[in-house]
Parts: structure tokens; sequence; C-alpha cells
């Protein structure tokens, strides 16, 4: 490399630029792919609008510290990618007014993460490019590799992030999720994990380091319990055994695939949804022996108790006093910082008849009560009109009559109170509030239920189906230019209500949402993009780069049937911006072969 003369006072200017490219890189990545702006330090707010900060700072270090001739050629991929979202926010802006529909009311925070996200993919690609020309491709997939993993033990860690309070309690404790909200998001990362190892396993890179990542990456997408994951894995592993070029890691791969069918079974069955996969006896305490720093636990287990001799019915709970909280069936415990105190009751869908006890008024720390699509009849107890810290309560599909309390309907926080499908009246004798309304489908099951509440069976093999078909039928409304950003993510009218975030459920799919939400035109740049990733394994010569691409490209276009955040997700930006990066290389190797095709090295050393 040709390099400035030095400066007496800040040495080689060239060789300070690369330090700085490589730390503002590596930055960026460490916090969008481990998603460190949302581990919490104890729900310090700080740490995540600071973690914003950070990244917009190692943007804007990477976007002015790069050569401007690297400005100059983004890549068929990159210039695919920028007119996706390009025609996305234009075209989904404009219809948002154009459409007699009002505009989404979060619209401008809408369009403001997706600039911010798209700085991110334009700063990933550039500084990816920045480093390959310094350090070699080969060196580069490692570190991503090795930050992909740092990812995924974080997922794997959950358990124990979430009980030292440096990460939300998810709403379904057993599945791994690390510092992502979203267990879908977790279980991508696993995937692009899994690609980057296999990717570098058959190419003859670290086999240490590829292994170890193959073993993290699917532990953490097993860990997820997300069914798209493992579907997603299973085809990435076929489709690199039906490759040419394998030689003596086709066992791997062979493996790989058992692995993956034998984990479809496995979560298609639904099995793992009733194991909790991190029991820890000592988290939750016995109601006999609670510690005394907690006297409040003791307060919760007298109440539940109580509410389990009052309730009747064909379920048997498995409240005892010889169990450990923590396990009691239907029963979310805070973490410990929360003082591990009772935070929500799910006891829906039990066959439990008989009244409401007012008992569960006393659950002070209460933040959820289920107690839908059960037969409990009379009258909504005042006392539960106590539980200040209620947010969600769902009494729909029960046999409940009378008055619903006005100690009820005073409640503040209460921004999810389900009460359909009872013979209810308001306090005021007007009918009650009937959120959500349950919807059904034309085989006249129930399928309006929270996102979080149904198994994830019914979630997979129903819910996302009965989406798409919605979808489907809305595009057709307006097929040109959509509807308007947002209403096919968020807020799709029509779907099944999600409780969780007092919207209807958004379609789950990143090719309806386009269309959906801004017509044909960024669905056809963004189907052309995946396209030009994926001709890589044919118009471009075996190497780490080239496998790398295409596994991640394989993934982003599985993955976006059944997921539809990828627009405002900061570890997808960050590898579509490295994907092409690593493409635009490449393609130039191809040219103009200066590289070593194996493994990804220059061929000469300057």
């Amino acid at each position: 490399m040709n390099g400035a003369p030095d400066s007496p006072l800040l040495g080689n200017p060239e060789s300070a630029r690369s330090r700085l490219i490589a730390f503002a890189f590596w930055g960026l990545a460490v916090v969008v792919l481990v998603n460190a702006h949302w581990l919490y330090l104890w729900g310090a707010p700080l740490v995540r609008y600071g973690g914003y900060w950070a990244i917009l700072a190692c943007c804007l270090l990477l976007m002015g510290s790069v050569n401007a001739r690297l400005w100059k050629k983004p890549g068929t991929p990159g210039l695919l990618i920028a007119a996706t979202i390009a025609s996305y926010l234009i075209i989904g802006v404009a219809a948002s007014f154009v459409n007699a529909a009002p505009p989404q009311p979060d619209l401008g925070r809408d369009i403001l993460r997706q600039v911010f996200f798209f700085i991110v993919l334009l700063a990933a690609a550039l500084g990816g490019r920045a480093l390959l020309e310094r350090s070699g491709i080969e060196a580069l997939l490692k570190g991503v590799l090795a930050t992909l993993m740092a990812s995924c033990i974080v997922i794997l860690a959950s358990p124990v992030l979430q009980d030292v309070g440096l990460t939300p309690l998810y709403r379904l404790p057993f599945r791994l999720t690390g510092a992502f909200t979203d267990v879908n998001d977790a279980g991508f990362v696993g995937c692009m994990t899994v690609a980057a190892a296999v990717a570098l396993l058959c190419n003859g890179g670290r086999r240490k380091l590829a292994y170890s990542g193959l073993i993290v990456g699917y532990a953490a997408a097993w860990g997820s319990l997300s069914r798209t994951a493992v579907l997603v894995i299973g085809a990435l592993s076929i489709f690199f055994l039906l490759s040419n070029g394998l030689g003596r890691r086709r066992p791997m791969l062979r493996l790989l695939c058992v692995l993956s069918l034998g984990g479809i079974v496995v979560h298609t069955g639904g099995y793992l949804q009733k194991i909790n996969i991190y029991p820890d006896y000592a988290r939750g305490g016995f109601c006999s022996t609670t510690p005394p720093n907690n006297p409040g636990l003791s307060s919760d287990c007298t109440i539940l108790l109580a509410v389990r001799d009052t309730l009747a019915g064909d379920a048997v709970l498995n409240w005892d006093d010889a169990a450990p909280v923590a396990l009691w069936q239907g029963v979310k415990m805070g973490n410990l910082l929360e003082g591990r105190r009772v935070v929500a009751l799910d006891l829906s869908r039990m066959e439990l008849s008989g009244r409401i006890p007012p008992e569960l008024g006393a659950l002070d720390q209460l933040v959820s009560l289920r107690l839908n699509r059960n037969r409990l009849s009379g009258s909504v107890p005042a006392e539960l009109g106590n539980l200040a810290n209620l947010t969600e309560l769902r009494l729909e599909e029960n046999q409940l009559t009378g008055v619903v309390p006005a100690e009820l309907e005073a409640l503040d926080n209460l921004t999810i109170p389900g009460l359909a499908d009872n013979d209810l009246a308001g306090a005021g004798g007007d009918t009650a509030r009937d959120i959500p309304p349950v919807t059904r489908d034309t085989a006249g099951s129930a399928t309006g239920t929270a996102e979080g509440e149904e198994t994830d069976s019914d979630g997979f093999m129903k819910k996302r189906p009965l989406l798409w078909k919605i979808g489907l039928e809305k595009i057709r409304e307006s097929p040109i230019i959509g509807s308007g950003v947002g209403r096919f993510r968020y807020n799709m009218e029509g779907a099944p209500f999600s409780p969780h975030q007092g919207k209807h459920t958004g379609v789950h799919n990143v090719y309806l949402m386009l269309v959906g939400e801004a017509g044909i035109a960024p669905l056809s740049f963004y189907l052309l993009f995946l396209f030009s990733l994926m001709r890589l394994r044919w118009a471009a010569p075996e190497s780490p780069a080239r496998d790398v691409v295409v596994g991640w490209a394989l993934v982003m276009a599985l993955y976006g049937m059944a997921f539809h955040h990828y627009l405002t997700q900061g570890t997808f930006m960050f590898l579509v911006g490295l994907s092409c990066a690593l493409a635009a290389a490449v393609f130039e190797d191809r040219k103009h072969p200066l590289r070593n095709p194996r493994s990804g090295l220059p061929a000469t050393s300057n």
C-alpha cells in the first residue's frame, strides 16, 4: 500500500486512517450485530440511546474516512438495495397521503428509523470495502463470524441476563432472545452465523472457528424456538450439500441436514413449547422458604393458593408449596432486581369454571392477567381495580355477567382490556369495552388471540397463512403504489388483534409487506437484489466471500417469507451492506483476478 509521507505530529496519515476505519467498522459491528444498544443496564434508557449515538458516530466516521473511489463503486447489489429502500420510502410515503385512510400515527418515526438503518447499511458497505483492501477477505470474514458468535452466546445466555436485569423480560421466557426483543431476530442471527461458518468450512478456513460458529449458531436458532430458523438452516445445509466443490466436508453437512430435519420434526410437533429450558429451581424460591428480604413473595404464594382452591373445573393446577413458584403453571415471575414477585398470570384455555377470585386484586405487582377462554361466571370483582400496575386483562369468551366495575375502568395503565364475548355492561350501563374482538376464520376457530398467547404451533401453522391470505386480499386494493408505509408491517386492518402491541398483527412477510405498502417497484428491486447475490454461486469462482454472500442471500430470501421487520432491523441492514461489499469484491476479482480464489487473500503482498 502506497502511504503518504509521515507527519511529525500524526505519523503516517494513511496508517492512521486505516486504524480509524477498522475501529469504526468493528465498533459498529459489535453494537449492531450483538444488538448491544438493547442491553439495558438495569433498565437505564441511557444505554439504549447511547447505543444509537454510538452507531451513528461509527457510521459517520466510516463514511467520512473511506476513499472517495469506493463511493463510486457500489456494485450492482448495492444499487439495487438502495433503489429498494428509496422507492419504498418515496412511493410508500406518497401512498400514505394519497389513500383515503389517514396516515399511520407513527409514520414520521418509521421513516426516521428507516433512514437511520440505511445509513448503517451504507457505512457497512463502505467500511467493508475499505477493510477488504487492507486486511483481505478471510480476515474480515473471521472477524464477522466471531462477532456473530458473540451475539449467539448472548442469546444463549439470555435467561441469566434477564435475571440480573440486563435485558427486558420477554413475554415467553422459555424462548432465548438475548438482547433482541423478537425471537425472529434471534433466529435470524443464528441462521446467518451458520451460513458464515459453513462457507468458511467449505473453503478451508479456520476449522476451529468455523465449527464453533456452526455449534453456537445452531444452538441460538434452536434456543429461539423459531421454526423459521430451523427450516432455513435445513434448506441452507441441503443447498450447500448439493453444491459442487464440497469434497470431504460433505459428512459434516449431512450431519447438519439430519439435525435440521430432527429440529423441524421437534419444533413442528410443538414439544419444546411445553418445556422450560431454564428451570433453575433456585430462581423462583419456594413458598415455604421465601427469603427474609422478599416478604412479598410469601404474600403472593398465600394469595395464589387461595385462588387455586377457589377455581374449579377440569384443570388441575400444579400449584403446591413444595414446588418452586417459578414452575407453577401459568405463573410468571419478575427478575432478581424486581424482587422475584409474581408479575403475570396466564390461565387461559384451561376449562376453568366458577367465579373470578377477588383475592387476585391483592397481587400488587401483577402486570398481566389472562383468564380468557374458560367457563367463568358471575361478575367481575371490583378488587381487580386495586391492580395499579395492570396493563393487560384478558377475560373474553367466558360467561361473565353484570357491570364492569368503575374501579377497573379507572385504571390508568390498563391499555388492553379484553372483555368480549361476555354479557357485560360498562359502568355507565353501556356496552362494555370490546377490545380486542375475536376474529374467526372460515372454519370457525378463534384466531384473534394475543401474539404471544397462542402456542408457536398455532402461530406458524395457522396464523401465518391467515395473515398472508389477508395481505394478498388487501394488496388488490392498491397494487401499484400500495397503501402506505407501516400499514402492513405494524397494523394490517382486518388481521388478528395483538394486545401486546395494541394493534392488528402485521403481515409477517417481507415480500407482501413491500408490495402492500409501496407497490411493485420496491418488490421488483428487492427480488433483483437477491438474484444479484445468488447468481454469484454460478457466475464467480469458488471463494469464502462468494459462499458467504450466497449463504446470507439464501437466509434473507427464505426468512423473508415469515418476517417483515428487515428494513428497520440493524443486524439485517449491516449484513446486507457487508454482502454488497463482498459481492463487489468478488465481481472485481472475476474481472481482474488479483486474489487467490480459494483463500480470498491477496496473491502478492505490497
